[in-house]
């Protein structure tokens, strides 16, 4: 079955995880969860809806290529802010972004699916910083050549709810 794998990076958070349910729920493919924490209650969950876990972290590219080795494909994510989300570290995530494409390339991953963000025509800088990482990690993706659909979501209502007020 390893000719049917996929890896899936973030797949505690939000889009991971429905790329998981998504792969399990088809029945076509072993699901392979990424995860820096496999012990915790989220990746538990995920083993027990059929995924195996595997520990990794997108700032360690070695544990990455273990975690891709095998994989026919690998749903990528980033993320730009610090573990209390009160900061973006863009330099990390294109760091991020960067291991994810170097670990497909070493592991022979056969295609990456990058999730990134809305890009409106051929900007090459927004000047939002978090926006901007994402776009030199696709930059980077396709000057390595590796294998590669680009997802790009405008907005996720789950990031809005600090925002919407109700009345």
């Amino acid at each position: 079955m390893s000719e049917a794998r996929i890896a899936v990076c973030g797949a505690t958070g939000n889009q991971g995880r429905a790329v998981v349910r998504s792969l399990l729920a088809s029945g076509r493919w072993e699901v392979v969860a990424l995860s820096r924490s496999p012990e915790g209650e989220a990746a538990q969950e995920l083993a027990r809806a059929g995924a195996r876990v595997v520990r990794a972290d997108l700032a360690d590219r070695a544990s990455l290529i273990a975690a891709f080795t095998g994989a026919r494909g690998v749903f990528g994510v980033t993320q730009p802010w610090s573990p209390d989300y009160k900061h973006c570290d863009v330099r990390g995530e294109v760091s991020q972004g960067k291991n994810i494409v170097g670990a497909c390339l070493e592991a022979g991953v056969d295609h990456l699916v990058l999730s990134t963000v809305l890009q409106l025509g051929d900007q090459a800088k927004t000047n939002v910083p978090h926006v901007d990482s994402k776009l030199e990690v696709e930059s980077h993706a396709r000057a390595q050549s590796v294998p590669l659909t680009v997802l790009r979501p405008a907005s996720f209502m789950d990031n809005m709810t600090g925002v919407i007020v109700r009345r």
